[in-house]
């Protein structure tokens, strides 16, 4: 934990912001599978601001599914975020997890996808 300076430049406008890691709480709120597609919805469950910079659906034999959803995607204080998939090589049957990518770590959900 502790704080992250982010630094962002936006049509020439810059902003500074800090994420203090040690408030963060992302948490998986919901995995679903439908047809070839999937969705893993995120919740920011603390006290403070995060941006997920990444995000996968594992098979047992760790191919990955590619996320449509555009990165990063800013996960405000009691936000919950949509993450989109096309399910290439990852079903129902070798889901093995889910794991997105923060600033300030990595978390991991396999607990069985809605859907299967």
């Amino acid at each position: 934990s502790g704080l992250i300076n982010l630094q962002t430049e936006n049509a020439g406008t810059q902003s500074v912001r800090l994420v203090d890691c040690g408030l963060v709480q992302p948490a998986f709120y919901d995995i679903q599978f439908y047809g070839s597609k999937a969705t893993i919805i995120v919740r920011n469950a603390g006290y403070s601001n995060d941006i997920v910079n990444d995000a996968a659906i594992y098979s047992k034999e760790l191919l990955s599914a590619n996320a449509t959803t555009e990165f990063p995607v800013d996960l405000e204080l009691g936000s919950f975020k949509q993450i989109d998939f096309n399910l290439s090589g990852v079903n129902c049957i070798n889901f093995n997890f889910a794991q997105i990518e923060t600033l300030c770590g990595s978390y991991k959900f396999t607990g069985a996808p809605k859907g299967c």
